[in-house]
């Protein structure tokens, strides 16, 4: 297979794998690799980056259309009458890692866009912003409260001790990680929609080269 040939089958996968994205955008409620010239380049360089990309969109489009939830613990009796605990994966967490790993494995294309770079940065440097914001909430609502209220809540293991630490107990860090799910999903379309415009501009210089 020449690379001409190889380039346009690498355009057509990739392209394929973006359009089951955006048929199950829904579910999402919007939803270190070599260097930038790579992704224009020839043979197994062009093949791996391209490849590496559609596995890191995939994970995002097969871990987003789960049931998210935090991990638990889960108790069941068996047949004997033993307790067997087994603990159920937090789906959250493995889906924002993986659109983690779809910035990580874009990075270095995306941060020469004139574009996507300075928007996805203040994207990404928001969720930093937002958990500094319910952090300091927690705080304040702690502080406003009186030394009886405080006596009580401190034996329902929902005192605050630490304005750097969210107490799991109350809800600010549920507050915190609806925000952080929110904003990984822009950033995920974000770098979605910059594939996608690479894409057009990649077929169009096969085409006519």
């Amino acid at each position: 297979m020449n690379n001409k040939a190889l380039k346009l089958l690498v355009i057509n996968n990739i392209t394929w794998e973006y359009s089951k994205l955006e048929e199950n955008h829904n579910k999402f409620d919007d939803i270190e690799i070599e260097d930038v010239e790579n992704w224009r380049g020839s043979g197994e360089k062009a093949f791996s980056h391209q490849y590496l990309v559609m596995d890191a969109i995939k994970k995002v489009l097969d871990n987003g259309a789960k049931d998210l939830h935090k991990g638990f613990w889960n108790t069941k009796i068996d047949k004997f009458g033993n307790a067997i605990r087994t603990y159920e994966e937090d789906t959250r967490k493995i889906f924002l890692g993986s659109i983690n790993g779809l910035i990580m494995v874009t990075h270095r294309d995306w941060k020469d866009s004139d574009i996507y770079k300075d928007i996805i940065e203040k994207k990404i440097n928001e969720i930093k912003i937002r958990r500094k914001f319910w952090k300091d909430e927690q705080w304040k609502w702690w502080s406003s409260l009186s030394t009886l209220q405080k006596q009580q809540l401190t034996k329902e293991g929902k005192s605050v001790t630490s304005q750097e630490m969210f107490n799991t107990n109350l809800d600010f860090d549920n507050y915190f990680e609806e925000d952080e799910e929110r904003i990984y999903r822009e950033v995920a379309t974000l770098i979605l929609d910059f594939i996608k415009d690479e894409m057009k501009d990649f077929e169009g210089e096969v085409l006519i080269g």
